[in-house]
């Protein structure tokens, strides 16, 4: 798309950070910590005035009603009067005087958790959760979790700007971005530094891409909101169904006020970018702070309103309406049901009656459209994906490209599936002793622990200690699955360990080896699941198994 100068901007030019979008990025990216990264951006949204209070408006929304206009948008059909009709959320219709205010300071929350992941990552490199996938429907591969998240994304469009969904390739790229943290769990500084891509294209480039567009302070406001979502996404996974751990959810769901939650709600699902979005592709600008955030709420709770008419907001694992109190339980999730559903209809009315543009408004009732028909929510229903359509297949390689995912992707993914305990390689697997020991050496690493494990293989010595440095080194040798096979079967150097794919099987299927090498060249304290297949390896060359010509020729190639 090229530049279009004269687009009005849409955000109120109200960030502390006056510079470029390509210069705040670079600022982000220089993060060595999650810590660091979250108060980079949070400076440069508020200022180092902000004291991290309640009424730091980077994760918090305090709304402001002030200077109304004339309505431009009609009424919707579903409002106050005609909720009572129905039977969404639990069957309560409308609750007038629900709090609009903030209980909880978010930011007690999410430091202190934050601080914990930084200790492991500097321990462990990834967490257990880091590179799980979370969209219920059972993905074999990172490529069919990429591929399925930018159909949403087209679909999504659709429903959003209808027939201009294409007007801008960047502005369909980024809601795949800040969609795909939904269904992968993504480590916020991998967002940032580029080691995660969508694809193949590190977050940067897209925004470099949205920069010449002409988004200008724009472009800075999504950036910023696209790091708070990475960490608002981030943090109700981390803790999600660990023993000992109190999750995010539970901890803003102890009483009947659901405006904590339904923010977080927001921010987790970004729809304020969603809004910048829609606002600059239909020439909506500029609105007010209050009328993006008041929209973007309306679509979280719209969506979650027509989930739970279809039994999916049910399975969710973050529902915002769920209650953690003292109290009675199914009291208390009633409460938050009713708020929840008032907290729609007096905003969707506001944003009508205070003035907002009709994209806007549309936008905050959506979710009642596209729950609908969207595949992704007819898939959780169903429990499995549906087939792409031809026409989608285009659509896809139109808009985004050939290549979904990189090597890193798929093998941290892949080793995520057949390490926790739950799932064998389906070209293949590991020999069952080498499968336990790396399991073991999976679950030391989520405790933050990093130390050899007991291989259940002979013990080994030099020279096996020298052959299997050899072997480990070739981690750092090889990029992509297509290398560590060319480097295993090669007649240059590992010959005895297959002469082709097929015969590498006694060891394990490429896939499974690359993921194991991916753990290695993502994190390595010496110990790691890699060199245990080189322990497995010397284990039947020194036992007589394979010929011991493996042990001069991988050594010649280290």
């Amino acid at each position: 798309m090229l530049r279009d100068s004269s687009a009005t901007p849409v955000c109120p030019d109200n960030l502390h950070f006056k510079g470029s979008t390509l210069d705040a990025f670079d600022k982000l990216e220089a993060a060595q910590t999650n810590v660091e990264l979250l108060d980079i951006a949070h400076d440069m949204w508020c200022g180092p005035s902000c004291t991290k209070a309640i009424d730091c408006t980077y994760l918090h929304f305090t709304r402001d009603l002030t200077n109304p206009q004339p309505a431009r948008a009609p009424q919707p059909r579903y409002n106050k009067k005609t909720s009572a009709l129905f039977s969404l959320m639990g069957g309560t219709a409308y609750t007038p005087g629900v709090s609009q205010v903030h209980e909880t300071n978010t930011w007690s929350l999410l430091e202190p958790l934050l601080l914990r992941v930084d200790s492991l990552r500097n321990k462990t490199g990834l967490l257990g959760c880091d590179y799980t996938d979370w969209s219920k429907k059972h993905d074999q591969t990172a490529e069919e979790s990429m591929k399925y998240i930018c159909r949403d994304s087209i679909q999504w469009m659709g429903s959003w700007v209808g027939v201009q969904y294409d007007k801008s390739s960047a502005a369909m790229q980024l809601i795949a971005f800040i969609s795909i943290a939904d269904d992968i769990c993504i480590p916020p500084i991998d967002l940032v530094d580029g080691s995660f891509r969508v694809y193949r294209k590190p977050a940067r480039d897209l925004f470099m891409e949205l920069e010449q567009e002409g988004w200008g302070r724009d472009a800075t406001h999504v950036l910023l909101a696209f790091v708070r979502q990475c960490f608002f996404q981030y943090a109700e996974k981390v803790d999600f169904n660990v023993e000992g751990r109190v999750g995010v959810h539970s901890m803003l769901s102890r009483t009947c006020g659901m405006w904590d939650s339904a923010v977080y709600r927001t921010h987790s699902a970004n729809t304020f970018t969603v809004a910048v979005v829609i606002a600059r592709i239909l020439s909506s600008g500029p609105l007010s702070s209050t009328w993006i955030m008041d929209s973007a709420i309306c679509d979280a709770i719209s969506m979650d309103l027509a989930k739970s008419a279809l039994k999916v907001y049910q399975q969710d694992d973050h529902q915002p309406t769920a209650g953690s109190g003292e109290v009675d339980s199914e009291q208390l999730v009633h409460q938050r049901n009713t708020a929840y559903h008032s907290i729609y209809l007096d905003l969707i009315d506001d944003l009508t009656f205070t003035g907002a543009p009709e994209p806007i408004v549309h936008f905050g009732q959506a979710g009642f459209l596209f729950v609908q028909m969207n595949h992704r929510y007819l898939e959780r229903r169903a429990g499995h994906r549906f087939p792409i359509t031809p026409h989608m297949e285009s659509e896809l390689q139109r808009l985004f490209g050939n290549s979904p995912t990189d090597a890193r992707l798929d093998g941290l993914f892949h080793l995520r599936r057949f390490l926790n305990g739950n799932f064998q390689s389906a070209q293949g697997s590991l020999p069952p002793e080498l499968l336990a020991d790396c399991r073991k050496s999976q679950l030391q690493h989520q405790k933050g622990l990093c130390k050899p494990i007991e291989s259940s293989h002979s013990t080994i010595t030099s020279p096996g200690d020298n052959w299997i440095d050899a072997f480990h080194s070739i981690a750092k040798k090889v990029h992509t699955p297509e290398d560590l096979q060319d480097y295993l079967t090669s007649d240059k150097s590992l010959t005895t360990l297959g002469s082709s794919c097929d015969q590498l099987g006694w060891l394990g299927s490429i896939q499974d080896l690359w993921a194991l090498c991916t753990a290695c060249q993502v994190h390595c304290c010496g110990s790691c699941e890699w060199r245990l297949v080189g322990k497995y390896a010397w284990s039947r060359i020194s036992d007589g198994q394979m010929t011991q010509s493996a042990e001069v020729q991988i050594l010649q190639n280290s």
